[in-house]
């Protein structure tokens, strides 16, 4: 990576480079009377912002019985209105200003955000605070939203990786609210037209000003912020209930599963590890990442022979959020054209842990590995939309926007033994699950 390409990133942020900081900015922080977190970033995109609203709950909250779903149920139910503003006028105000505006929902949060002109950001602010505090609607706008929320699933899970990934989480974990995924069990969904109560419920639980963060990124002053933020949002009240997550059993032996697919497919492999919660007091979350680079990313021995030297493999990824509130998985994904050969892809992925394991660990492609994802981080942040969502991933996770800056940090101290640290403590054969997918035609499925 050249320096010009770095100065490059850093200068449209509007910032030099900082040699106590790998982010080039410091956000700022507040934190209202009734608990809602204010963090502002300022940056060099002039006239442009970003406004998020992070909740801290998501799938892992989900810990009754049947009720799985309903966080991200809610990422849809926000945009149902309010006694004041229709959904109609939610969206024609946005239009106007030209506004970009979404949601998503994670194991851990879901996190609405809006991206436009600064000049907009009283009305971004007035509409995300209205259904917040005042969100309405009636059984049948329940009901029709859960009727969608099955397509949804039905139109995701049509696709054979998606019921890979479904089944490796059922597989992987037995007890903790991660087995599920952020949609649900389908079973769960078919019966949420029946849980309008209980949705009242779940959100008077979660959405409340202590368990919320306001993230707003680009051409922002934070004293200025705060002072709309404590007019819009100074009234609401409510704490966060909380959350009984289950814990998970240790794992002390190899899982496996298979999807047949009725339909011609390319086939999928999923070699997955549970490694531990995310935290940045230690470097394990640091190590898990760099670790992972080192074993599954293109240059790695592995990636070169089963890609491009012996082309038994039409590709190898590696997945994994960085930082999940409880222990979860490292997941490195092989699409392969010989469904026979399944088992020897395995068996690659575990030599190629076990020599790591073992060691010595290439200094040199250590030192690349820690600065490609320390600078490559610095290098996606060319737009505000970069910068806060990135920060919506920590906060979401930690409450706390620093811990992006920590995390890096974590990753430049990685060490060679670290990684076989990592290796041998959490990539074992007692932590893994094998999960794969093929064609298996209907007659044979009998």
């Amino acid at each position: 990576m050249s320096i010009l390409r770095l100065a490059v990133a850093l200068a449209l942020l509007g910032a030099a480079p900082s040699l106590a900081r790998t982010l080039p900015f410091a956000p700022q922080q507040s934190t209202l009377p009734n608990g809602l977190k204010v963090v502002t970033v300022k940056t060099d995109h002039a006239g442009l912002v970003m406004f998020y609203t992070v909740v801290r709950v998501g799938a892992r909250d989900e810990v009754e019985a049947g009720r799985s779903g309903y966080a991200h149920f809610f990422e849809h139910m926000m945009f149902r209105g309010t006694p004041t503003v229709s959904p109609d006028e939610f969206s024609a105000t946005l239009a106007r200003h030209g506004a970009d505006n979404n949601a998503y929902t994670t194991q851990d949060f879901t996190a609405y955000f809006t991206v436009g002109p600064k000049a907009a950001l009283d009305d971004f602010m007035r509409l995300d605070a209205d259904r917040f505090q005042h969100l309405a609607y009636d059984e049948a706008s329940f009901k029709t939203e859960a009727g969608a929320v099955l397509g949804e699933y039905n139109k995701a899970y049509g696709s054979p990786q998606m019921k890979l990934y479904e089944t490796l989480l059922a597989t992987a974990f037995t007890t903790h609210t991660y087995r599920h995924s952020t949609i649900g069990f389908v079973d769960d969904i078919k019966a949420m037209p029946e849980g309008f109560d209980y949705a009242r419920q779940f959100f008077q639980r979660f959405y409340t000003p202590d368990n919320c963060t306001v993230l707003v990124v680009g051409d922002v002053d934070h004293a200025e912020v705060l002072a709309k933020v404590q007019a819009a949002y100074g009234p609401w009240q409510g704490k966060r209930h909380a959350s009984q997550i289950p814990a998970e059993p240790p794992q002390t032996e190899k899982r496996t599963a298979h999807v047949g697919w009725p339909s011609p497919t390319p086939a999928h492999l999923n070699v997955a590890w549970k490694v531990p919660a995310f935290t940045t007091a230690n470097r394990d979350a640091a190590a898990v990442e760099v670790t992972a680079a080192l074993l599954f990313g293109e240059t790695s021995p592995l990636y070169q022979r089963l890609v491009i030297q012996e082309q038994r493999a039409l590709g190898l990824s590696h997945t994994g959020s960085w930082h999940d509130a409880d222990e979860h998985l490292l997941t490195v994904g092989i699409k392969h054209t010989n469904a026979a050969d399944r088992d020897a892809l395995v068996a690659d992925v575990e030599a190629a842990v076990a020599a790591l394991a073992q060691g010595p660990v290439d200094a040199e492609r250590l030192a690349a590995t820690r600065d490609h994802l320390r600078y490559g981080q610095l290098l996606g942040l060319q737009a505000v939309t970069d910068v806060g969502d990135l920060l919506a991933g920590f906060i979401g996770v930690t409450g706390d926007p620093e811990a992006a800056e920590a995390h890096l940090a974590n990753i430049a101290a990685v060490t060679a033994e670290d990684v076989q640290r990592v290796a041998r403590t959490f990539l074992t054969l007692e932590r893994e699950t094998v999960a794969s997918v093929a064609h298996q035609p209907a007659e044979e499925a009998k």
